[in-house]
């Protein structure tokens, strides 16, 4: 049974250090950093967070400690990395990593999982952690055993149906945004692009498991992307985890990966070429080919 780890820092605490790098942008060395009370009221998180972030911070070199002070190592160069959304709820944050576990292939079908455990590396309580599972088992990944314990579950065929329609739908909108003339001209150059990262990762005589999973999942996160639905993007990602946890490196071919590679080539080049009828075509062909290797997949598991 695979261990859990916590590898990244979380949302939460990036959210901070983001926040501090704002506070602290321009100030000399040796400045004084703000309280761990003061930054969690400030960002709206628990002194917990803060701690972390804080931790990292000094892990990073860029600041020191005086007793229950701590003060600036080195100036902070830039005053935030990216744009940060706001602060999620615990929920949502217990979600996100769970789902990141999933993705990243730290989960197994079987394995039992601690509320307890998880609200530890979390650093929360155990209402949002148990509230996240709740959120998450109709998606048919985890179920309950007994009072602490849910188990990593699969999906039926039935599921993987609905999934396949539901995906049909979500792409199908995605793809016929993509395919109006103005919107289509802006995202040519991301098109081209992935075209030929599909096309040069083709050309390999071995294609790793991680290079395939890495561009099969960019065209799709792609469409996903173009209406600028923020409901599209962030509810949509739950579809694909349920998707992704069953299309593991366990059941990995080479036939399968060039076949999907193949299909998103055709895709591509149809967009590009702005013959929609085809690139829809393409899509449903490749979407109804996904849907058959994850039954098989459910099928050998079962077996």
């Amino acid at each position: 049974m695979n261990k859990i780890k916590s590898k990244t820092p979380s949302r939460l605490v990036i959210f901070v250090i983001d926040e501090f790098n704002k506070q602290m942008f321009g100030l000399p060395k040796d400045s004084r950093c703000p309280l761990e009370q003061d930054l969690a009221d400030e960002c709206g998180v628990s002194r917990t967070t803060v701690r972390k972030a804080y931790d990292l911070l000094n892990k990073q070199g860029l600041v020191y400690r005086k007793g229950s002070v701590r003060f600036l190592k080195d100036q902070v160069k830039t005053k935030t990395v990216e744009q940060k959304s706001p602060p999620i709820s615990r929920e949502e944050e217990v979600s996100k990593y769970l789902i990141g576990l999933i993705g990243k292939g730290e989960i197994v079908s079987g394995q039992k999982l601690s509320e307890n455990r998880i609200a530890e590396i979390i650093g929360c309580s155990i209402s949002p952690v148990r509230e996240a599972f709740i959120s998450l088992a109709p998606l048919g990944i985890f179920e309950k055993q007994s009072r602490h314990q849910w188990q990593v579950v699969n999906p039926d065929n039935k599921m993987f149906q609905e999934l396949y329609e539901f995906r049909r739908i979500l792409e199908t909108y995605c793809l016929n945004s993509l395919m109006q003339e103005s919107v289509l001209t802006k995202k040519t150059p991301k098109l081209n692009t992935l075209l030929k990262k599909t096309e040069s990762l083709l050309e390999k005589e071995e294609i790793d498991f991680k290079s395939f999973f890495e561009i099969d999942v960019s065209l799709h996160l792609f469409l996903l992307e173009v209406p600028g639905n923020r409901f599209i993007m962030e509810r949509s990602k739950f579809i694909y985890t349920i998707i992704d946890f069953q299309r593991s490196s366990r059941f990995y071919s080479m036939d399968r990966a060039r076949l999907a590679l193949n299909q998103h080539v055709d895709i591509l080049k149809a967009i590009i070429s702005s013959n929609k009828q085809e690139a829809l075509s393409e899509l449903e062909k490749h979407l109804s080919s996904s849907l058959e290797t994850l039954k098989n997949i459910n099928k050998a598991e079962a077996g």
